[in-house]
C-alpha cells in the first residue's frame, strides 16, 4: 500500500500542469460485491456470493492524470457453508448491508492522451487508484444447529458488538472508454482491506487469525462539468478580465478585496472599503484625515492630533487616545478600563482563581457545589460532602471495607466452571452499592484454584471466574474503566492443598479496592 501512494505522488509531480478542460467528474457505479471471510472457501469461489452493488461519486481532476474520487458504495455481503463443499457440515450463513464513504487518489494512465492543446481525443485507458473507506456494517448472523451449542467460540462471537463503523482500505483497478468529452463508461473492480474478522459476524468460531475483506466492481458511468473558469470565480474565462485572480461578477470578473466596487488593481486602499473620491480610501468619521492615516478613524478629530479629539469621555482621568475603554470608567493600572467580573460572583478576574465559574469569596472565586471546604476543581466527588485527607469524598467505614474483604467466601461458581452461581448475587451487589457510593475506588478482581489439573487450565479457569465477576459488575453499571481482573491460577495458595477443606478455601476469587494505585482492601 505504502509503495502505491508513492507512485500515485510521483506521478502527480511529474504530470502536467497544464489547465484542464474539466474539474469534476460525477458518476454512478452500477454491479455487484462480495466478501472473503469466514464461511467462504478463499479462492475463485467467493464470486459464488456475489450481490447487486450501487456506487456514487465526485472525482476532483487535478491534473491530465491524476484524481481524488470521493464516493459512497453500498451492497450486501452474504456467504453460506453449503455453498462451498469444506463448509458445508457447520450451516453457518450471514448476511451483512454495507454502507461505504472513502476517498482514493486515482491514476488515469493514459490520461495524459486525452487531449492536445485544446483538441479532445477519445482515448481506452486503464486507471489504479487506493486510498482509504470509512464503512458501516451490521451483520446477521445464523449460526445454523449450533446455535444452541455451549461452544464457547459460538458464544463469544453472539456476544460481540457488530454494528460499527471500520476503517477499510481500498485499492482496485479498472479501464475507462471516453464516449465523448463529457461522457466516460468504464468497468473496475477495487478490494477493500479490512482491520476486523467480523465484516461477517463470524471470528472466533471461525479463523480468528485472518480479517475479512471485501470488494465491490462493476460497470462505472461518469460525466465531466466540462466550463473552464480557472481563478474559480463563476466569471468563464472567455469573459473575465482577470482570469488568474478571484474576483466578482460586477467587476467582470477582477478582484475587490474591501468590496467598495472600485477594482483592487485601482483601489489606493485595497484593504479599506472607500470611495471613489479618494482614490477608494475612507474617511469613515469625515474629518478631512483619510482612515490609513486617521489614529481615531471612527471619531472625529483635529490634524493636530492624527485624527483623535481631545476629551476623556468617561472622565477616568485616561485621555480616549490612550484609553481601550473610552465610555467606561477604570483605574488608570489598567489603561482606563475597569477590572472585569466574568463570572458575576463578586470576585474580579484578576483575584478569582475561577474567573469563568461562579465561586466563594472565601474559596478565591471557586465554587464548593457540597460545600465541604473543597473546590469543586479538587473535589474527586463535587456533589458529596467529603473530607480533604480523601480527596473531598467520604470515608469508606471499616464495615464497608470488610464487607468486600470477605466477599470472597460467599462467591460461588458451577464446578470446574465460570458460570456464577445465583446464590453470589447478593454478595455482588452489596460491592455494587460500595463502589456506586465511593467513586473515587476502583476495584481489583483476582482468581484463584487449587493445584488440581493443569497449571494452564487452572490460570485460564482463574481469569474467565475474574472476569465473569468483572462482567456482573459492568452489567450492573459500574465503568469498565474502574475494574480489572486477572487470574493465578493455583499460585498464592491460602491452605494446604493435600485436603479437601484447604483446597476448597484455595479456590477463590478476591476484591480489593484501590485508590491511587494503593490497595485499601485485601480478600484472602
Amino acid at each position: 500500500m505504502k509503495h502505491l501512494f508513492s507512485l500515485l505522488l510521483f506521478i502527480g509531480m511529474i504530470a502536467t500542469t497544464e489547465a484542464q478542460e474539466h474539474d469534476w467528474e460525477f458518476g454512478l457505479l452500477l454491479g455487484g460485491s462480495n466478501i472473503g471471510g469466514d464461511l467462504i472457501d478463499p479462492d475463485l469461489s467467493t464470486f459464488k456470493e456475489t450481490n447487486f452493488a450501487l456506487g456514487l461519486q465526485a472525482r476532483k481532476i487535478i491534473n491530465k492524470t491524476l484524481g481524488l474520487r470521493l464516493g459512497y458504495y453500498t451492497g450486501t455481503l452474504t456467504g453460506e457453508d453449503r455453498n462451498f463443499e469444506r463448509l458445508s457440515s457447520r450451516g453457518f450463513s450471514s448476511t451483512t448491508p454495507i454502507h461505504e464513504f472513502s476517498a482514493m487518489a486515482e491514476w488515469d494512465i493514459l490520461g495524459y492522451k486525452r487531449y492536445k492543446g485544446e483538441t479532445f481525443k477519445k482515448i481506452f485507458s486503464p486507471y489504479l487508484m487506493g486510498g482509504l473507506g470509512l464503512t458501516y456494517f451490521n451483520p446477521e448472523v445464523d449460526f445454523g444447529d449450533s446455535s444452541g451449542s455451549t461452544n464457547e467460540m459460538i458464544a463469544m462471537d453472539q456476544a460481540a458488538d457488530l454494528s460499527t463503523f471500520r476503517v477499510v482500505v481500498p485499492v482496485g483497478a479498472g479501464v475507462k472508454m471516453d464516449l465523448n468529452p463529457q461522457w466516460t463508461l468504464g468497468l473496475e473492480y477495487g478490494f477493500r482491506i479490512s482491520f476486523s474478522d467480523y465484516l461477517d459476524g463470524v471470528s472466533m468460531s471461525g479463523n480468528p487469525d485472518k480479517n475479512d475483506w471485501y470488494g465491490i466492481g462493476g460497470l462505472n458511468l461518469n460525466y465531466r462539468m466540462s466550463k473552464r473558469d480557472t481563478d474559480k470565480d463563476g466569471v468563464a474565462d472567455a469573459d473575465d478580465e482577470c482570469p488568474e485572480e478571484y474576483g466578482i461578477l460586477s467587476l467582470n470578473g477582477c478582484p475587490d478585496g474591501d468590496m467598495d466596487g472600485i477594482a483592487d488593481a485601482v483601489d489606493n486602499c485595497p484593504a479599506l472599503a472607500g470611495i471613489a473620491l479618494y482614490g477608494g480610501c475612507p474617511d469613515t468619521d469625515g474629518d478631512g484625515i483619510l482612515d490609513p492615516y486617521d489614529d481615531c478613524p471612527d471619531i472625529y478629530g483635529l490634524k493636530a492630533r492624527a485624527g483623535c479629539p481631545i476629551f476623556d469621555a468617561d472622565e477616568d482621568g485616561v485621555e480616549d487616545k490612550d484609553d481601550p475603554c473610552p465610555q467606561i470608567a477604570g483605574p488608570a493600572d489598567n489603561e482606563g478600563c475597569p477590572y472585569p467580573d466574568t463570572d458575576e460572583d463578586g470576585v474580579l478576574d484578576k483575584d478569582d482563581n475561577c474567573p469563568e465559574i461562579a465561586g466563594l469569596k472565601d474559596l478565591d472565586g471557586c465554587p464548593d457545589a457540597d460545600n465541604d471546604g473543597i473546590v469543586d476543581s479538587k473535589d474527586d466527588c463535587p456533589d458529596v460532602v467529603g473530607t480533604l485527607g480523601n480527596k473531598g469524598c467520604p470515608e469508606i467505614s471499616t464495615k464497608e471495607v470488610e464487607a468486600v474483604s470477605y466477599a470472597t467466601k460467599s462467591v460461588q461458581f458451577e464446578t470446574a466452571k465460570y458460570v456464577l452461581k445465583s446464590s453470589s448475587h447478593s454478595t455482588l451487589n452489596q460491592i455494587v452499592e460500595i463502589l456506586e457510593k465511593y467513586p473515587q475506588y476502583d476495584l481489583m478482581i483476582k482468581g484463584y484454584t487449587d493445584d488440581r489439573g493443569d497449571k494452564v487450565a487452572n490460570r485460564k479457569l482463574s481469569e474467565n471466574r475474574a472476569f465473569a465477576c468483572m462482567q456482573y459488575f459492568s452489567f450492573k453499571g459500574i465503568s469498565a474503566r474502574r475494574l480489572s481482573y486477572k487470574g493465578f491460577g493455583e499460585s498464592d495458595p491460602i491452605a494446604t492443598n493435600s485436603t479437601a477443606k484447604g483446597r476448597s478455601q484455595n479456590r477463590r476469587v478476591t476484591f480489593e479496592l484501590v485508590m491511587d494505585d494503593k490497595v485499601i482492601t485485601t480478600g484472602r
